[in-house]
């Protein structure tokens, strides 16, 4: 990887990342709606003391509609 910061080399992986489209809160609690799975392919990220577990980019987000207000909800749809 070739990044800001100079030239690292990094684990790549074969992954999917799931969204769930038209969630519908059961009684019980649990959410159901229908699984979308996005295969993916990516790079380690290895970034200690972000709070992040993944990032997604532009190739992820950029096959729906991403948005994001100010009080922190947001509304992904593909």
């Amino acid at each position: 990887m070739i990044g800001a910061t100079g030239v690292e080399a990094k684990n790549t992986y074969h992954f999917g990342v799931g969204f769930l489209l038209n969630p519908v809160q059961q009684p019980s609690g649990l959410m159901a709606g229908n699984l979308s799975v996005m295969e993916l392919d990516g790079m380690e990220f290895s970034y200690e003391g972000t709070g992040f577990d993944v990032l997604l980019g532009r190739d992820v987000l950029c096959k729906g509609a991403f948005s994001l207000s100010f009080d922190g909800h947001f509304i992904l749809s593909f």
